[in-house]
């Protein structure tokens, strides 16, 4: 499946929000300054990450926003992911941003829980997505195939990694080869990102399939 070539730009003067499907590859990969090339600045969800929290303060890894949860787990993963993620916790108003949750989110988030809790399981992060998107008219990046399928029945615009280093190229932000080898290689074999498609390099350009 080919993207649609996009004017470069598109996402800028949107409400763009990421979950951690989308956040966790980039950003553990050390390229999250090329999802805010791509993207701009997005909006996070507070369950994804929380802007007070720049250090693990508990030892209880379970109470912790999905974006931490992760490199406080034992066996930890890799030094240099827990140093990304934490230098990407410090990147608040830069690379990411957040806003408290309105009364008409909280209440959608608690409607989204009971209409999609076979979808999302209860996973407060991208009911919270949802519900911002929803309200706010915002566009969703996600790997998360349940969390896209929900937003496709709210009539929610979704892009998923592969496409958005399709865009990437396109763009001239990065080369094809490379965006096929940090797809390939490094999203989906190093970094296990779930995918049944390939980002290959073509005579027409790059493709998703």
């Amino acid at each position: 499946m080919r993207d649609p070539h996009l004017p470069k730009g598109f996402f800028h003067g949107k409400l763009v929000l990421a979950d951690n499907s989308v956040l966790s590859p980039f950003v553990d990969s050390g390229h999250a300054e090329l999802l805010y090339q791509i993207a701009g600045r997005v909006w996070v969800a507070p369950s994804i990450i929380d802007p007070g929290l720049t250090k693990l303060t508990t030892t209880d890894w379970r109470k912790l926003p999905e974006f931490v949860r992760y490199i406080a787990k034992s066996p930890p993963p890799p030094q240099e992911i827990i140093e990304r993620r934490l230098i990407y916790l410090e990147k608040h108003g830069e690379f990411w941003y957040q806003e408290p949750l309105s009364f008409d989110e909280l209440y959608l988030v608690k409607e989204y829980k009971k209409a999609y809790k076979k979808e999302l399981r209860g996973k407060l992060g991208d009911l919270e997505t949802l519900a911002i998107a929803k309200r706010r008219g915002g566009i969703i990046l996600t790997n998360d195939a349940e969390l896209t399928l929900a937003a496709q029945k709210e009539g929610i615009q979704v892009f998923f990694p592969c496409f958005l280093l399709v865009l990437a190229v396109q763009w001239g932000i990065i080369s094809c080869p490379d965006a096929e080898n940090l797809y390939n290689t490094v999203f989906v074999e190093q970094l296990g990102l779930r995918s049944k498609k390939l980002l290959r390099c073509e005579r027409q350009g790059p493709i998703c399939g």
